[in-house]
Formats: C-alpha cells, structure tokens, sequence
C-alpha cells in the first residue's frame, strides 16, 4: 500500500473522531495489564489487551512519522476542488498542519502511556514503540509552516466546511 493511500481514510477517520476512540481503547488496554491477574480469563484479558495496544501503538507510530505524512499529502490532492485558485494554499501548508493536528491528538495519551506502570512492567517492544513516538513527537520534524495560535487568519484545510465536497 502506498502511503499516498492513507490521507483520505485518515481524513475520514479523524473527521469521526477515530483517534479520541482508540486513545480511549489505549487507556483501557493499559489499565487491563496493570491490573494484577489471577486465573486464566484474567491473563487472556491481559494478552488480548497487550495485543491490542501494541497494535494501536504501531498505527501511531506511523501518523507521527512526519515524513511519511508529509509525503502522502503531496500526492493527493487534499484541497476542496470548490476553492478557487486565489483560496488555495499549497500542500506545504496543508502537510504541517496535519502533522501538528496529528501529534497533539495523540502526546496526550502517549504521555499517559509514559508516566504509567505499564513502562516499568509492560513489554521491551511496547516500552520501545513509546519511546519512539516520543521521540518522533519530539523532535517536530515536518512542522515547519504549520499555522500558530497568533496567526491571525487561518485557514484550516480539515475544517468540516472543506470537506463537505466530499
């Protein structure tokens, strides 16, 4: 699959809050491996659970990769075709943004995940994908060009209102 691929289901899937709900399933899935475990349905909970956050945890990986998104949105055409020539921006505007939109949805929870037991007992892979996303978060890479809150006028490209279209 290339990455070019992605932008619209990711769109669609930020559109409908996806990312909240599978911050919410992370949460849940680390509160399950805390938790002590006695008996055999609580250790399948467990797995089930580990499994499921590593699984979340490698999708986020992949959206704070900014090169990645950078390069998916340069492929497509992610503007409105409504928009006039004069209200377009071009997608080096676009890319940053979504960037940003994406890595401040998903510290939270990261940071969360950091600060919680589950570092210190929860697996090397899992400890590993943490630190990564962190890292990546950290050191903003592909954000360069995004809008900031002193902006005055600022257009917003995964606002409701451009994607009606669509």
């Amino acid at each position: 699959m290339h990455a070019q691929n992605i932008i619209p289901v990711l769109l669609a899937f930020k559109k409908h809050n996806g990312l909240k709900q599978l911050n919410t399933l992370l949460v849940k899935f680390k509160d399950e491996i805390c938790k002590t475990h006695e008996g055999d349905d609580a250790r399948t909970r467990s797995r089930l659970a580990s499994l499921g956050l590593k699984k979340i945890l490698d999708i986020y990986t992949m959206l704070v990769n900014g090169k990645l998104i950078t390069e998916a949105v340069a492929n497509v055409n992610v503007l409105s075709q409504r928009a006039t020539s004069s209200e377009r921006r071009p997608e080096t505007y676009v890319a940053p943004n979504l960037v940003v939109e994406l890595r401040a949805t998903i510290l939270p929870v990261i940071q969360e995940l950091w600060e919680s037991p589950l570092i210190e007992k929860g697996s090397l892979a899992t400890v590993a994908k943490t630190i990564e996303i962190l890292r990546a978060i950290s050191l903003t890479d592909a954000e360069n060009g995004a809008y900031k809150r002193s902006d005055k006028v600022c257009y917003h490209p995964f606002s409701r209102e451009t994607w009606n279209a669509y």
